[in-house]
């Protein structure tokens, strides 16, 4: 079964940034089938994909998403190294 993960704003605070990164960064994922939205429900993460076909879809991504995605993850990398 797929699992849940939290919403927008749960994320945001988790990570410490806007929501706009954070829906962004779960857009990318979805469009590289990673995450999957549910109109009306909530996001899940979709079973496991061989790591080097998620990596050529994620190549194929805007270089707007792919910045957006990689600032998002520096943050959260950045605290947690500060913590």
């Amino acid at each position: 079964m797929d699992e849940r993960i939290p919403t927008e704003s749960a994320l945001s605070e988790r990570l410490s940034v806007s929501r706009n990164p954070v829906r962004e960064a779960v857009r990318v994922l979805a469009h590289v089938r990673l995450l999957q939205l549910r109109q009306g429900d909530d996001t899940y993460v979709r079973a496991q994909y061989d790591p080097g076909k998620t990596l050529r879809r994620i190549d194929r991504a805007a270089l707007r998403d792919r910045i957006e995605v990689r600032l998002t993850l520096e943050v959260e990398a950045a605290r947690l190294a500060a913590a």
